[in-house]
């Protein structure tokens, strides 16, 4: 018997000519050349699909062989896992075998297949404590989308709160992305269930969810609020380390012709503005206190020389 070559559903070669299931050669014949002369690209100049659809129809129903073989395959139920017309006296033994073939390969949270190897991990965090969560095993184009989004959930909302899942917590993000892009190539899992894809298994988007927001939101007011601190902090520390090594480094500092000082109880003298009551100026700095000026009245000893003062 020859071989069906055509892979479209039940119905279609019937209607692409469209003629019953019951119709004679004379009829189909008639039928495709009545179609054939409204699509064939050398009568109507368009693209050649429909001719070649048509074509296809023709090529197996005005066989015999290939018409009954057909004809044949129509008989009994579609089968949702992979379409097979499969005999009424078959069907539990041909579903059965999908199903186990699903226990050992399919999907691990809804058995369909195809399915893939996947693995993802997530952390919960309290002060030390962290408890990790693990999902290795096989999903299909659906579940490891819903997998993934909870995963990744998951890290966000529970792992902040520890520091080793605080800090576990980005590898597991990074990693979960690279496991999650191995899903290229995974074709719709079969049997379609649009209710279950749709509710339940897709699930919600990451950044969809209000919790994920929250902790987004504390983390970086926290983040700033350290970063200001700590900006502070250095800021006053530069300041205080600038004013301190000034003196230290440079001890003379003001110590210049023409900047007064006062001269305390104790004996000491220091310096003062000139705008206010002073008891003396300075008139020179030389090295030594025998190269003050004649009109001098007395020194002070700095590091490098000495300041001549004149009394006011």
């Amino acid at each position: 018997m020859a071989r069906v070559e055509v892979g479209a559903k039940a119905t279609d070669l019937y209607s692409a000519l469209g003629v019953d299931r019951s119709a004679t050669s004379d009829q189909i014949r008639q039928a495709y050349l009545g179609k054939i002369r409204q699509v064939h690209p050398d009568i109507t100049g368009g693209p050649d699909e429909a001719a070649k659809s048509l074509n296809a129809a023709y090529n197996v129903l005005s066989d015999q062989d290939q018409r009954a073989a057909y004809d044949a395959s129509l008989a009994g139920d579609e089968c949702p896992w992979c379409g097979a017309r499969v005999p009424s006296d078959a069907v539990d033994v041909h579903v059965m075998s999908h199903i186990a073939e699903a226990a050992r390969n399919g999907c691990q949270v809804c058995g369909r297949q195809p399915a893939r190897r996947f693995t993802f991990k997530a952390n919960s965090g309290f002060i030390l404590a962290r408890q990790i969560h693990e999902i290795d095993g096989n999903l299909c184009a659906t579940c490891v989308t819903g997998v993934f989004r909870e995963m990744q959930a998951h890290n966000i909302t529970r792992g902040p709160w520890g520091l080793i899942s605080l800090f576990m917590m980005p590898i597991y993000l990074i990693g979960n992305w690279i496991s999650y892009g191995n899903r290229r190539g995974l074709t719709t899992p079969k049997p379609f269930d649009q209710t279950f894809d749709k509710a339940t298994g897709l699930g919600k988007p990451v950044f969809s969810r209000v919790p994920v927001w929250i902790v987004v939101a504390l983390i970086s007011f926290v983040g700033f609020s350290v970063f200001q601190s700590v900006e502070a902090d250095q800021s006053g520390s530069t300041s205080s380390g600038s004013s301190s090594g000034s003196g230290f480094s440079n001890p003379d500092a003001g110590w210049v012709v023409g900047a007064c000082a006062d001269v305390e109880a104790t004996g000491l003298v220091g310096l003062t503005p000139c705008s206010g009551l002073h008891d003396a100026r300075i008139v020179a700095t030389p090295i030594s206190s025998t190269s003050c000026p004649i009109e001098t009245d007395f020194y002070v000893d700095l590091t490098s020389g000495v300041a001549c003062l004149v009394e006011s």
